[in-house]
């Protein structure tokens, strides 16, 4: 007989908001309620990427849970992609997980070549990328969508067998069977045979939920993101929708119930969990990586080279008695030299001095930056902090944690031309953009249901005119105005009761105006990469 030591369950396979008008709840709403439910470790693996990586382990660890960085990746069937006929071979699904640093480093490798050169429809990855990154990755063979899943339902026991025998000797002991139970059909004939492999080829299975949502019904709002989505009318019985309302975090005591006959599976969710090293340190403020600066070969270093940058600026910016800008200058080379940041310095001055010689607007620098003399005497900002009593202690500090923070502004004209210099100096692989999220902000989400629900834009447009933008629609039924409209049109207040379901939800992806991101080595091997609408390479972490 089976005993089960208590809380020996992990979820596995979970969606969260980040899987774009799919997945319903944030991070943190989801580890919160995780907790409640007694779980020790959960994973999470979003469709095709990573974006919410980074909120996921911060608010993991804020409540003592072990997170498990993972991906529902999309996974082509063959081990190249058959360009010629790529219309006719859709991708399947597959579950990955990052056992350690290293699994870390090959699923962001993974996932960016899946966005950059896997692109179509989806991010694919093919089999022989996955091969080539195996180390220390963890493969679930996947949901309905997977591919011996499909295998299975197509009848094609042979080739279930030998794509589940590659598995097997590519990943060994890192490759388990995956099943699921929603009460649908097609699960339990693909649940029947994999654990009937399982026994044969001694491959352990391990028993998930496609987990989208927080509790069992909350489908209904899964179900209006996915309206906006297709962009499709909320009644259109044609849509997709959400049609199975306990894709939920299940507890233990439910997945036991769900795979009574076969516990080991639910309690196999532990091993699995114990074989992943809890690395989410990388991810608390990690010491800097600045982009390598060419230093002239008369100088030791790049600090030597900045502080004789800095002294020849000196002598240019001030006239006569220089001695207290002589000591102010010596205090802030101490500090920049002291907490690592000279390269950081000479990276700003390379690209403002490549605008300024190329005829590009640049701002005379604003924030705290404008009190550090080093980057006035270095020609990156153009206010005399000394003249204004402008305080470098604002700016940076050894006391301070957080890194220096110099703003600049580059006419719109020019910015791109910036970017293009600093990709090409830097190398395109160490360079990218930064992606940003945009919310269904109360008055968007109003709008968006209202216009989903057929009424018509007169009506709903008199509620959304009285709503302020950010004003929580909780706050704004409140509003007498709008009370009295939505006393009068019943189709209106349902719509704003709805809306406020979705209300801050992730609705679509965007890229940072200026923001850009510089490291001295591949960006890939740190954090996932993604391409923007107009195909810019942008990080997948905001």
């Amino acid at each position: 007989m089976l005993v089960l030591l208590p809380m020996s369950f992990s979820h596995l396979h979970l969606h969260t908001e980040y899987s774009v008008l799919d997945g319903v709840c944030s991070p943190k709403e989801i580890l919160t309620y995780a907790k409640e439910c007694g779980q020790k470790s959960i994973a999470i693996t979003d469709h095709g990427a990573m974006y919410g990586v980074p909120s996921f382990v911060r608010e993991a660890k804020a409540v003592g849970l072990k997170p498990i960085i993972g991906c529902e990746a999309y996974v082509y069937d063959d081990f190249e992609f058959d360009n010629r006929g790529r219309d006719t071979k859709k991708s399947n699904h597959i579950t990955l997980l990052a056992m350690n640093k290293t699994g870390y480093s090959n699923l962001s490798k993974l996932v960016t070549k899946a966005h950059l050169e896997g692109f179509y429809r989806n991010p694919r990855i093919n089999l022989n990328w996955l091969a080539e990154r195996n180390e220390g990755i963890i493969v679930l063979s996947g949901c309905i969508q997977g591919i011996l899943s499909q295998a299975i339902l197509d009848g094609n026991l042979n080739h279930a067998r030998k794509r589940m025998n590659w598995f097997k000797e590519v990943f060994g002991k890192r490759f388990f069977l995956e099943v699921m139970n929603h009460e649908i059909p097609e699960e339990r004939l693909i649940a029947k045979q994999l654990f009937e492999y399982g026994k044969k080829e001694k491959i352990k299975v391990v028993a998930t939920n496609d987990v989208h949502f927080l509790k069992k019904g909350d489908h209904l709002v899964q179900d209006l993101l996915l309206a906006i989505k297709s962009n499709q009318l909320i009644d259109d019985p044609d849509r997709w929708r959400a049609k199975y309302p306990n894709l939920h975090l299940t507890t233990e005591s439910e997945m036991l119930e769900l795979f009574k006959e076969n516990p080991e599976s639910v309690s196999n969710t532990t091993l699995v969990s114990e074989m992943v090293e809890d690395f989410s340190e990388i991810f608390s403020n990690p010491d800097p990586i600045f982009p390598i600066v060419e230093v002239p070969k008369k100088y030791k270093n790049s600090s030597d080279y900045l502080t004789d940058l800095a002294m020849t600026g000196l002598k240019k910016r001030y006239e006569g008695n220089i001695k207290e800008a002589e000591e102010r200058l010596e205090k802030e080379l101490s500090v920049i030299k002291d907490l690592g940041y000279p390269d950081y310095f000479l990276a700003v001055r390379d690209y403002v001095q490549y605008a300024k010689d190329n005829d590009i607007p640049v701002g005379p620098g604003r924030g705290s930056g404008a009190g550090c003399l080093v980057a006035y005497c270095l020609d990156i900002t153009t206010i005399d902090p000394l003249k204004y009593g402008l305080l470098f202690e604002r700016f940076l500090n050894k006391g301070r944690k957080s890194l220096p923070d110099i703003d600049m502004d580059f006419c719109t004209l020019g910015r791109d031309d910036v970017i293009r210099y600093i990709r090409e100096k830097n190398g395109k692989k160490k360079v990218s953009q930064i992606i940003t999220f945009n919310r269904l902000k109360g008055k968007l989400a109003f709008r968006d249901i209202a216009r989903l629900s057929a009424i018509p834009e007169p009506r709903f447009a008199l509620v959304a005119k009285a709503l302020s933008d950010g004003e929580k629609l909780n706050d704004a039924l409140k509003n007498n105005i709008i009370k009295d409209i939505v006393r009068r049109d019943v189709d209106c207040e349902e719509a704003l009761k709805k809306a406020m379901l979705i209300e801050d939800t992730i609705r679509n992806k965007g890229v940072h105006a200026a923001g850009l991101v510089i490291s001295n080595q591949n960006l890939s091997q740190m954090v996932p990469l993604a391409k923007g609408k107009n195909g810019e390479v942008v990080t997948q972490y905001e």
